[in-house]
């Protein structure tokens, strides 16, 4: 620091002790006093403590690591929302369709197999979705994925056939609040 002082003077900051013992951060800056024939005499010094300034330095940091966290966290979540209802829908699709069907002509043995199998497939794909474990049913899960609220709602989504006007055989629809 001396030779840099000697040369035009030295800026930083350096640690110090106070005479409780407690260390204090400085921001130091020194420059030469030089007599009439140039050389130094002494140097001159200006000094602050930065401890507290440091700290809010640190503490901003902090809060900004937190936030972009945060802003990650929020993030994913939009994300996962997204994909859980671009499967949701499928899902709905299928068994509303097979419901359709179903309530349209009626039970048929010969194609048993491939609703039942339909319909095992959308119950297994509903469990593995990410709010399954909130919502155990489908239509369930679905108004948790659209809201964020869990399976103990009181208002429900269910589907139930309806009757179209003009026709003769109910469809299937969602019947919000009113199973």
């Amino acid at each position: 620091m001396r030779a840099a002082t000697a040369r035009g003077g030295w800026s930083g900051e350096l640690y110090n002790r106070r005479k409780d013992g407690t260390d204090f951060l400085l921001a130091l800056t020194t420059a030469p006093v030089r007599d009439s024939e140039g050389r130094v005499i002494a140097l001159m010094g200006v000094s602050s403590d930065i401890t507290e300034r440091r700290r809010g330095e640190e503490q901003t940091r902090l809060l900004q690591e937190t936030l972009r966290r945060a802003e990650t966290m929020s993030a994913l979540g939009a994300v996962v929302a997204g994909v859980a209802h671009e499967v949701r829908n499928p899902l709905f699709a299928i068994s509303a369709t097979v419901d359709a069907l179903e309530a349209r002509f009626g039970p048929q043995p010969a194609y048993a197999r491939y609703t039942d199998t339909l319909r095992q497939e959308v119950n297994r794909l509903s469990r593995t979705s990410p709010t399954a474990s909130r919502c155990p049913s489908m239509t369930a899960s679905i108004r948790c994925a659209a809201t964020g609220s869990d399976s103990s709602a009181t208002n429900s989504t269910a589907i139930r056939p309806i009757t179209s006007p003009g026709s003769r055989a109910p469809t299937s629809a969602i019947a919000a609040g009113l199973a």
